[in-house]
């Protein structure tokens, strides 16, 4: 995962420079500010995944952090450091993601920035599987509506061919001197009709090998 930036505001210099200095071990970049004011002005300069908020700073100003974050990054999660453990109605509430209870071990505390940086990561992968889906979806309605308006013999003849499998040997009555007939194309209309295979089998409607024995029939009517 490419290095994530991590918004740290508390008003104690001590909590700032010990938390600051261990995200930056952990490979996290940090911008560490003491208030909300400064907090706010600078979330729409960078995109923050992570932020560690101080309780002290109100929970009216928490809220207004944690709304512009997710303004700006709706995958962002939010670490409450507090004085007390908080139970997961207060937190779901406020759109927190998890607290950080003084006193805090720094051990404890990785841990729970590793499970956090995991679950962006999913939340990236998901988003991302979910917009692939809709592009598939989408792709697979145009080249469905291309099928629609796809009106060539070739088609009709392969379906024809599928439902004739496993008949092979059965007689069959032609009309006289219809076998005979040589069907002939100008050469544009040939290679509209390629065109429009070409659209059938990247769709998936046509294997590569009707394809191909398609292409070389309508180029033997030129």
């Amino acid at each position: 995962m490419s290095e994530e930036n991590v918004l740290l505001i508390d008003s104690e210099l001590l909590t700032r420079d010990l938390l600051g200095n261990h995200f930056k071990h952990m490979g996290f970049k940090v911008f560490a500010v003491d208030n909300s004011s400064a907090a706010l002005k600078l979330i729409p300069q960078s995109r923050f995944h992570l932020a560690v908020i101080s309780e002290k700073v109100g929970d009216k100003s928490l809220q207004e952090i944690v709304s512009c974050l997710r303004t700006h990054d709706a995958d962002s999660l939010v670490f409450l450091v507090t004085s007390r453990a908080r139970d997961a109605g207060y937190l779901e509430s406020r759109c927190l993601y998890e607290s950080i209870v003084k006193p805090f071990r720094l051990e404890e505390v990785s841990v729970k920035f590793h499970h956090a940086v995991e679950n962006i990561s999913l939340r990236r992968a998901l988003r991302a599987s979910v917009d692939q889906v809709r592009k598939l979806k989408s792709e697979l309605a145009a080249y469905g509506d291309a099928a629609e308006e796809v009106a060539i013999p070739e088609l009709a003849e392969l379906k024809a061919e599928g439902a004739g499998n496993g008949r092979e040997g059965t007689d069959t009555v032609s009309s006289p001197g219809k076998d005979n007939m040589v069907e002939s194309d100008s050469e544009d209309d040939v290679f509209e009709k390629i065109r429009k295979l070409d659209v059938l089998r990247n769709a998936g409607i046509l294997t590569s090998g009707e394809f191909n024995r398609k292409k070389k029939e309508l180029l033997d009517r030129i």
